[in-house]
């Protein structure tokens, strides 16, 4: 068995310093084996798209940043909303942002599975993630 919580998390943030930091703890706490990066919410899409059916492909979790040039994480979550309910099911969505306010719980979906963190991401989030807690 393997030692990390999850096999695939997947990152999506425009700043490629919280890119690199998120990854790293990613990796030193052991929540995810394997980290997909991306840059751009629509080539995150795209690589969901193209892998909808190769479900090792899909994450496990994805730290999604809200507010990004060209497409937002509002834009995301709406195209999102579109995906098969299996990919949705098995991928759980946390919301990632250097500002957390009404706006944010207002207008994300309930039926998405979601939790918003404040970055920068600390130890505690990330065990938080791995026991799957929603607070």
């Amino acid at each position: 068995m393997s030692e990390f919580k999850y096999r695939n998390v997947m990152i999506i943030d425009d700043n490629d310093i919280d890119l690199y930091v998120t990854s790293r703890m990613i990796k030193t706490y052991k929540v995810g084996e394997q980290v997909i990066t991306f840059n751009s919410a629509r080539a995150a899409l795209e690589y969901l798209q193209q892998n909808a059916g190769d479900a090792s492909q899909i994450p496990d979790v994805m730290l999604v940043d809200i507010y990004m040039p060209l497409m937002s994480g509002f834009e995301f979550m709406e195209a999102y909303r579109d995906f098969p309910e299996d990919i949705k099911q098995k991928c759980r969505i946390y919301i990632i942002s250097s500002s957390i306010d009404e706006l944010i719980f207002g207008a994300l979906t309930p039926t998405l599975m979601y939790v918003p963190f404040m970055k920068s991401l600390s130890p505690v989030i990330f065990c938080k993630i791995s026991c799957k807690t929603m607070v």
